[in-house]
């Protein structure tokens, strides 16, 4: 890559008094000049810091590319009314995180990191998808739809003016294998044939989290809105059951499960997850209720992963609202850079089966050509879902989308409080917009531009 700026930080002294070392990062004050952290080629990248009264002695500010520490490291002395601390240009595309912490502090101790993009439409997979990709979703789809559909309702009363207006089920639908989704689904009461759309929630990695399972919660939250929903979880496990459940699964049968040494398609642990989703949708879209055109996808991290793969290969999809995705980028160390989670071949090896296996279920290429509207979330300081690799499977879809990006958001969504205002006011309100415009389309019509 070639900077033709310098990529240094611009270092301006100024005297200080009552200076305590103390004093936390969070109450430094940095600001990129593009709020979104996107900039084109060419573009000068101008970074800010406000210090705090007591601002305490020097920074060192250390540079990633790509996701990769690049040893790069100066020393920054916090100043007022300085202007830039940091100037760069870049003629390639490429994602830069810069981390801040106190000069001679333990590695692990305070530390603040910001992040910005530049040509993000430039960004490429790491790997070339495979001939057959879909030819190799299509057979396995067929041979899930081989077996006979089984489904169990089970109602489950709502409260107050939900119980007048909605109904809701758990429900458990056979798959492929001997585990069969689990989840809930709700609905408005009595709605006209075709006249609403769907919404499917799907979950985020782990097995003990409460964030893993699907909730009655969760389903309503759009059926509120309008929606037939469904919440399911990725691994078909109980939903409600004691925690001493999920911790035996979290230690026993799904322990590593989404890091294993790969080998083959059978055992690959995401075959089975995408297809239990593959028959969720085939079991939701009976609903005598849908639209027929209206069918959107959502989830945060692997609820994301799997977004992206049900757009690539359930054609019926024609929204997917995906935060921070996962799988969207598993090639990327094949190209240099630092991979998406569940980062195979970095657990792998280049010379691995996992370069034959792998590219079937990366999001980056399942999601090439793809026509459905798409919103996304993207952390530009995110090294589990890596902003470059999210770009370069967004590069290849076809549909509109609406990109959001935050310099401040790692895949955890923890910052600062005045950064969270932004991310409130900018990202959140945009997702939030996505999905009533999604809600109140009317069935048939092209989606607003933005």
């Amino acid at each position: 890559m070639k900077r033709f700026l310098s990529a240094a930080a611009a270092l301006i002294l100024t005297a200080f008094t009552g200076i305590h070392a103390q004093n936390s990062l969070d109450a430094f004050d940095f600001r990129l000049d593009h709020k979104d952290g996107q900039y084109a080629l060419g573009d000068t990248v101008c970074l800010t810091m406000t210090p705090p009264q007591d601002a305490g002695a020097a920074l060192r500010m250390t540079t990633y590319i790509n996701g990769l520490n690049t040893g790069d490291t100066v020393d920054v002395v916090p100043v007022r009314n300085s202007g830039c601390i940091y100037r760069a240009a870049w003629s390639e595309p490429v994602a830069v995180m810069l981390e801040f912490s106190r000069k001679g502090a333990p590695a692990d101790g305070d530390k603040f990191t910001i992040g910005y993009i530049v040509g993000a439409e430039q960004f490429k997979t790491g790997w070339e998808a495979p001939k057959d990709l879909h030819r190799f979703w299509k057979k396995q789809i067929r041979e899930l739809r081989k077996v006979p559909m089984e489904v169990k309702l089970t109602p489950v009363p709502l409260k107050d003016e939900d119980a007048l207006k909605y109904e809701c089920f758990a429900v458990e639908i056979n798959s492929i294998d001997t585990i069969p989704v689990r989840g809930y689904i709700t609905r408005p009461k009595d709605a006209p044939a075709k006249s609403l759309p769907i919404v499917a929630q799907l979950h985020a990695a782990g097995v003990a989290g409460g964030w893993c399972r699907a909730t009655v919660k969760g389903a309503l939250e759009y059926t509120r809105q309008g929606a037939i929903a469904i919440d399911f979880n990725a691994h078909g496990m109980l939903n409600d059951a004691p925690e001493e459940y999920y911790q035996e699964l979290e230690n026993g049968r799904l322990k590593g499960y989404s890091t294993p040494i790969i080998t083959d398609h059978e055992s690959y642990y995401f075959r089975t997850m995408f297809l239990r989703a593959v028959r969720a949708l085939d079991y939701i879209t009976q609903d005598a209720a849908w639209d027929g055109k209206r069918l959107m996808v959502t989830g945060e991290s692997q609820g994301g992963a799997q977004s992206a793969a049900l757009v690539g290969i359930y054609r019926k999809v024609s929204d997917a609202a995906m935060y921070v995705p996962a799988m969207i980028g598993t090639g990327g160390m094949a190209a240099g850079r630092l991979s998406a989670w569940p980062k195979p071949l970095e657990k792998n090896g280049l010379d691995s089966p996992a370069m034959k296996v792998a590219p079937y279920y990366d999001g980056a290429l399942l999601l090439n050509g793809s026509k459905a509207n798409l919103f996304v979330e993207v952390g530009l300081i995110d090294v589990t879902c890596p902003p470059a690799e999210i770009f370069s499977g967004l590069n290849g879809a076809k549909g509109r989308k609406v990109i959001e990006t935050s310099p401040y958001r790692p895949h955890h969504c923890k910052m600062a409080d005045r950064y969270m205002v932004d991310w409130r006011e900018r990202v959140l309100q945009s997702r939030l917009d996505y999905i009533d415009e999604f809600m109140n389309r009317a069935c048939g019509t092209r989606p607003r531009s933005r």
